[in-house]
């Protein structure tokens, strides 16, 4: 990772997180956990690659739906990939901005970054030349062509002299020609080193969704709202049919079997076309996929005769010639949303189910990183069948509280068997908050609604709505502190509120929206987690506060980009902050010092500390557990739908539970 220190305190994250990949010796078999953005398929090596909007690239073996490969690229949606025709590379594009964006390249054999190409643009095409010479894209510029060595991207001095914007790129095998088609209809042949035209013909303007067929001769692709074949030598229309609202277009291998996805009234439709001697025509959808089924689809590639396509919520379907859709991969994580820690037990929450770990030989002598020498779990019920979060009470037992806009309320049950007490129903809006302070609970409503509860009987001991709050803090002496927007109420980002006067007071600070809080009880100092403008760009900050009222701030650590999903957790043990700012992994910060802890392979999302142990909330829906001290990895927990578990230690043994070996992708 790319960082700097701009000052004795304040350490600047660059934008390029971590490279995250899973441990090489045991491999998790699931699928994207957002909707797919791009499928391309290898026939030499019959490998399908998936991009989805959760930042991953995953390789699958086409033939039998086993996952070789996962990248953990990006936090941001994966815009466009470009895999190498003959090295396990792959070519992977983010988009920060209209004018920011970044191509990664990474071995995925290896599952490791080889190099960046950060742009002040957004590529219009990016693709590598037939044998893997050169990295190749363009950009909306007149000097549109970039060229590099693929294997290190170093920029070479090829088609510098520009000649108009090209939205679509094409070499000869021997890779000494380019072909380049332009918005204004212009196809423009090119000898790469010398820059010499060959030939230019003019075709149909704006063309998008352009794929060309195996000889080489023609171009697919669509016009307006027409599906057209280009002769690419002459640029003449040779065939067309309405098909508006193109939004993924798959060519098989021969090139005259088509598939498209449309947008009609009815939604997005599939439909299959040929183009043979000269025609093009309709052949209808596929059998048995209805509306409801391709109303999800958002990709498309072919492999042969079978399909493969990509859906919004991240699985990916297979329809063979002859057969009904089947399900190729899908995201076998279950949905965690919330969770707890002591020292010897983690809970996990979902809307099917509580998980219950009791860790043994958590024995304060004991932690290193196979401190853990067995797993006792149990699944409890969810009183509310929701999302729910979840926190112990000092008798052990668990608070659970309804996220949903079902409005169920809290309860406590028993950690144990999961019998639920009296229901507290008096909920104006979801919840987004409840802390157990003892005799009290602290809760936040989703419209600002801030109350602070008598815990064994629900008695309403203070009200406040604040529209625009965030999260909501217990500091002292009756004293609340609220993350908001400045937009909000009162000007600030930071509210002060005494529940005793009720008295509500903005403190100093540059935020322009506050969203997570800590407290340090000893220094009497905050935490605060926020975005800033820095010449008009925006960044995430961490600020101290301290003094008396905390008026005085110091900016501790900043990641150059929004990171809305960040979280912070004060230790009071250790006396750190711990941190997942910039999605570069664990962080914690003690006076001048910022200490990194080792990678998961993981993005941590949501942080909590329980003695010698620290745990996150990942980004895709897993848990990582590490020894605080060391910070070192003591176990990466992998928990499926069906409850069945796998747990990951850093020397690639695992505890497998029952049924759960099914996740595991055979090694060999």
């Amino acid at each position: 990772m790319a960082t700097r220190f701009a000052s004795a305190l304040l350490l600047v994250l660059a934008c390029i997180p971590a490279a995250y990949s899973q441990s090489s010796g045991i491999r998790i078999n699931t699928g994207h956990r957002d909707a797919i953005v791009s499928l391309q398929y290898d026939e030499k090596r019959d490998l399908l690659f998936s991009a989805g909007k959760d930042g991953t690239v995953k390789i699958w073996n086409a033939q039998t739906g086993e996952l070789r490969h996962s990248l953990l690229a990006s936090h941001l949606p994966i815009r466009k990939i470009a895999y190498h025709p003959a090295k396990p590379q792959i070519a992977i594009l983010e988009v920060f901005g209209p004018e920011s964006s970044r191509i990664s390249v990474w071995d995925w054999n290896k599952e490791k970054r080889l190099y960046d190409l950060d742009l002040n643009e957004v590529p219009l095409y990016l693709t590598y030349s037939p044998k893997g010479s050169y990295l190749v894209y363009s950009r909306a510029d007149w000097k549109s062509l970039s060229i590099h060595r693929a294997g290190n991207g170093r920029l070479l001095p090829l088609m510098r002299e520009g000649f108009g914007i090209v939205s679509f790129i094409a070499l000869s095998q021997s890779e000494k020609n380019i072909m380049t088609y332009q918005p204004s209809g212009r196809i423009v042949y090119k000898e790469l080193k010398t820059g010499k035209e060959l030939k230019t013909v003019s075709s149909l303007p704006n063309l998008s969704q352009m794929h060309i067929s195996q000889n080489g001769r023609y171009m697919i692709a669509q016009s307006a709202d027409d599906l057209v074949v280009v002769d690419l030598l002459n640029g003449r229309t040779v065939a067309g049919s309405a098909l508006p609202e193109i939004q993924s277009i798959s060519l098989s291998s021969r090139g005259e079997r088509i598939y498209c996805l449309s947008r009609d009234d009815e939604g997005i439709k599939l439909s299959r076309w040929m183009f043979t001697g000269g025609f093009l025509y309709t052949t209808g959808s596929p059998a048995g996929l209805d509306r409801k089924f391709t109303n999800r689809l958002g990709s498309l590639v072919m492999r042969g005769s079978d399909l493969f396509m990509g859906d919004e919520t991240g699985k990916i379907w297979l329809k063979e010639l002859g057969r009904e859709a089947a399900g190729f991969s899908e995201n076998n994580l279950l949905d965690i949303s919330g969770y707890a820690i002591t020292p010897d037990t983690v809970v996990l929450a979902s809307a099917k189910g509580i998980l219950k770990f009791d860790l043994e030989g958590q024995h304060e002598a004991r932690y290193t990183t196979d401190l853990i020498t067995d797993f006792d779990y149990d699944v409890l019920a969810n009183p509310f069948s929701s999302p729910v979060g979840i926190e112990f009470t000092d008798d052990n037992e668990l608070l659970i509280w309804d996220k949903s806009e079902k409005l169920l309320g809290m309860t406590v049950i028993d950690r144990y068997f999961g019998f639920p007490a009296r229901i507290y129903t008096d909920i104006s809006s979801s919840q987004l908050q409840v802390d157990y302070l003892g005799d009290r609970l602290l809760c936040l409503e989703k419209n600002g609604r801030i109350t602070l509860l008598d815990s064994n009987n629900y008695d309403t001991l203070y009200e406040k709505l604040s529209p625009g709050m965030n999260k909501v803090l217990a500091i002292h002496d009756g004293r609340l502190l609220g993350a908001q927007s400045r937009a909000a109420q009162l000007s600030g980002s930071l509210l002060l509120i005494d529940t005793n006067t009720g008295e509500t007071v903005p403190l100093p600070g540059t935020s322009l929206l506050a969203y997570d809080l800590a407290f340090d009880p000893v220094q009497n100092t905050i935490f605060s987690l926020g975005l800033e403008r820095e010449s008009q760009e925006m960044t995430t900050s961490i600020i101290l506060h301290y003094g008396e009222n905390f008026e005085q701030t110091r900016v501790l650590l900043t990641y150059e980009g929004e990171d809305l999903s960040a979280a912070l957790e004060f230790d009071p043990i250790s006396n750190e902050l711990f941190t997942t700012l910039g999605y570069g992994g664990l962080r914690a910060i003690r006076g001048e010092t910022v200490r990194p802890f080792q990678n998961s392979g993981h993005m941590p999302r949501e942080v909590k500390t329980a003695g010698r142990l620290v745990l996150s909330l990942n980004q895709d829906s897993t848990l990582t557990l590490w020894d605080r001290k060391s910070g070192r990895i003591i176990v990466n927990l992998y928990v499926f739908k069906d409850f069945s578990w796998i747990a990951v230690f850093p020397n690639d043994n695992a505890y497998i539970s029952k049924g759960a070996d099914r996740f595991l992708v055979p090694q060999g």
